[in-house]
């Protein structure tokens, strides 16, 4: 008897290894032959020692060339026919969008539409020209389909819901990509006189990091003790990406700590107090959930993906977007009140464990392949 076979369609190996590994390695454990179609940017030797077989599928995040975008179509219908997969697992919008196209070229399987942000086009206002054939494209693909839609917001599920999506598909809601609890966990951290606070995420725009460094500027007119750091890489395929001279520009003189690409956020998370998130939208920020598990008060803004992680008042704050005051007085009033900043540690180690562990998304998401 054949193997079920899984073929998991990402944007890049990077992002794959971030958010949806531990899935594939379940997945083999569970006697499943595993493939992976996605962008080569040096981490297929990485998943092929893991037992995996991977395919080089070339998908332009920021593309914008009609003909580039049907080449890709085109090989990653030649790709499915190569592997004849049980599950395909789509993983973000433009995946999701070009495989559920594929599918209806080749024979039958069922089809996962992860959808773990609705990103650039629907952050804010943005009502573009690229929105508008986004919106085409979409349904075209997932009308009546017969398809299952991940989301990790119920904000992006109502969405859906209210362009039809949910009919002849269903649509369900799995709370991110999920956080390994024994390894993001709280560490004996020793309070300081002020509190140490974090950002990590790649340097876009939309994640508020200027929101962040006008806010620490306030913060340090009070404080000019307090720590800030900022973790994460420049995001060059991403529209809303800073150059590194923007961003150096911006941080002169702030005193925040930029670290660039790191591998030790859990780590760095532990020797931190406080994780600060200003993004504009969210689909379920792996930063926050991770904050959640290593035991830090959280301050983020009342949006899309983001207020799902913070009950106020309870585990942190919810900011309007934008709104650097607020931010810089919610930060003040962590650092005024220790015992508040330990307990909303506390309250976010225990909503991590009963919303975001990693055990429970893989469990969920199994149901589903079955």
């Amino acid at each position: 008897m054949l193997s079920p076979r899984i073929l998991f369609v990402v944007n890049v190996d990077w992002f794959f290894i971030s958010h949806r590994l531990p899935l594939a390695i379940e997945a083999k454990k569970r006697g499943f032959e595993v493939s992976i179609a996605t962008t080569n940017t040096g981490r297929f030797e990485e998943l092929e020692t893991l037992g995996f077989h991977l395919y080089e599928l070339k998908i332009d995040r920021s593309g914008t060339n009609l003909l580039n975008e049907f080449i890709s179509i085109i090989k990653l219908i030649k790709i499915v026919k190569i592997v004849h997969p049980t599950v395909i697992h789509n993983v973000t919008l433009k995946v999701s969008i070009y495989s559920s196209i594929a599918s209806r070229f080749v024979q039958k399987s069922k089809i996962i539409n992860a959808i773990s942000g609705l990103g650039y086009n629907f952050t804010a206002e943005r009502k573009t020209k690229s929105q508008r054939i986004i919106y085409a494209l979409m349904k075209y693909a997932f009308k009546k389909r017969g398809f299952t839609f991940i989301f990790q917001n119920p904000d992006d599920l109502l969405l859906f819901q209210n362009l039809e999506f949910d009919q002849g598909n269903k649509l369900v809601l799995i709370k991110g990509a999920g956080v390994d609890i024994d390894i993001f966990k709280p560490s004996e951290r020793k309070y300081r006189k002020t509190a140490g606070f974090i950002l990590t995420s790649r340097m876009l725009k939309d994640k508020g990091i200027s929101e962040y460094i006008n806010a620490s500027k306030i913060v340090r007119t009070k404080y000019p003790g307090a720590k800030f750091i900022l973790a994460g890489d420049i995001d060059k395929e991403n529209h809303a990406s800073y150059t590194e001279l923007e961003l150096r520009k911006e941080l002169n003189g702030t005193g925040i700590e930029w670290l660039g690409q790191r591998n030790d956020i859990a780590e760095l998370l532990q020797n931190s107090d406080v994780m600060v998130f200003p993004s504009y939208r969210e689909g379920l920020p792996k930063s926050l959930i991770e904050a959640a598990a290593t035991g830090l008060a959280i301050i983020t803004t009342d949006t899309t993906g983001c207020r799902e992680c913070v009950d106020e008042g309870i585990n942190g704050f919810l900011v309007p977007v934008g709104d650097s005051i607020l931010l810089a007085q919610k930060m003040i009033e962590l650092i005024e009140d220790r015992i508040l900043l330990k307990k909303m540690g506390r309250a976010s180690r225990i909503k991590a464990e009963n919303e975001f562990s990693l055990e429970m998304v893989i469990e969920r998401t199994f149901a589903l392949y079955e």
